[in-house]
Order: structure tokens, then C-alpha cells, then sequence
């Protein structure tokens, strides 16, 4: 092992498997998907669908990084993190297809940093402010089912692009429910006040 260059270091032995460290050697989920917007698909409603959906997910991933070093547990930190994450990413790629839809060519920072906070599309239970971790746990099993089911069916959207961020997302999303799902009924389990609750 050499001590002159950390990377370097880690990276001996590895080679041959680029996926030893997170973020590297990942393919794009949509390499090779066609651009292209199919006839009859509307550009402005694809565009708006698209925002919308990047809306929930992009203020529902803030809202889930502020239970960082909050949660009840370390594991629990890190689960919320990682379903942010996989939110966050839904949104990037959400944003980018409207702005390559939308004749404007914006990319997803002028979509998530400039615009007013009126502009944005979100349901409004994911702006909500956090509250307990009782009330977080509710409104992720909330969205992530209300998602998943707007997923399952865009994942045979005519839009190409849209229908491969859909079947990415419904693999997400599915454990966001059950992640969701697994602790309401815990904490519903738990107490004579989380039975009231």
C-alpha cells in the first residue's frame, strides 16, 4: 500500500471494480434513452408534469435533511438522508427533462435556486414544517405512496425520458413506503399516546 496519495491507496486492488467507493462507476439512468419528445405529447404539460413532481421531491428531500443529527437514532439519520438522496436525484433529473421540453433549455439549478417560492408547484403537505419524527414518518408514508402510485403508471409514459425517471423512482419509492410503512406501525405498537396519536 502506498502512503504517498490517499486515493491512490484505497484504490490498489481495486482496479478492476470501479464501484468499490461510493459515486464512482455508476451508469446515468438514462444512457441511451431518446430524448426526443414523441409526437403528440404535449412539450407544456410534459414540462409542467415534470416541475411538479421535482417540486414534491426536491422540498421533500430539504425537509427530510433537516432530521440530520436530529433523528432518534444514528441509522435513522442515515436512512432519511439516503430517501432524500434518491429524492433529490428524482428532482435533478425531473428538472433537467422540463428544461430540455420547455424551449427554455434552464437546467435544474434555475429551476431549484431561481425562482420565487410562488413559482413552485409542491402539494403542500410536503412543505409542512418537520415536527416530531411521528409526523415525519406519516407524511413520508403519505407521499411515497401517493408518488409511487403516480410513478408506477408514468413508467409507461409516451415520453421515453419521463417513463425511465418513473421506473428508476418506483424502485425508490418503494422502499420509501416500506421504510415508512414499518415504522407507523411501530410507533403506533409503541405507547397508549401513540395509539391516541
Amino acid at each position: 500500500m502506498s502512503d504517498d496519495h490517499v486515493y491512490l491507496s484505497l484504490a490498489e486492488g481495486h482496479e478492476d471494480d470501479t464501484r468499490w467507493a461510493y459515486g464512482t462507476g455508476f451508469e446515468d439512468p438514462l444512457h441511451g434513452v431518446d430524448t426526443t419528445v414523441p409526437e403528440g405529447v404535449d412539450t407544456g404539460e410534459l414540462a409542467a408534469v415534470c416541475v411538479a413532481l421535482a417540486d414534491d421531491a426536491l422540498v421533500s428531500a430539504q425537509r427530510l435533511a433537516e432530521w440530520t443529527t436530529r433523528a432518534p437514532e444514528l441509522e435513522e439519520e442515515v436512512a432519511l438522508a439516503n430517501i432524500g438522496l434518491d429524492l433529490l436525484g428524482q428532482a435533478r433529473l425531473l428538472y433537467a427533462r422540463a428544461g430540455q421540453v420547455d424551449g427554455t433549455g434552464r437546467g435544474e439549478d434555475a429551476y431549484a435556486y431561481f425562482r420565487d417560492a410562488g413559482d413552485f408547484r409542491n402539494v403542500r403537505l410536503a412543505e409542512l414544517p418537520c415536527g416530531d419524527f411521528a409526523f415525519t414518518v406519516v407524511r413520508l408514508l403519505v407521499l411515497s405512496s401517493w408518488r409511487l402510485a403516480h410513478f408506477e403508471r408514468l413508467a409507461t409514459h409516451p415520453d421515453p425520458v419521463l417513463a425511465a425517471i418513473a421506473a428508476k423512482g418506483v424502485k425508490e419509492l418503494s422502499y420509501h413506503r416500506q421504510y415508512a410503512a414499518e415504522w407507523a406501525v411501530r410507533l403506533g405498537d409503541g405507547t397508549a399516546e401513540s395509539h391516541r396519536r
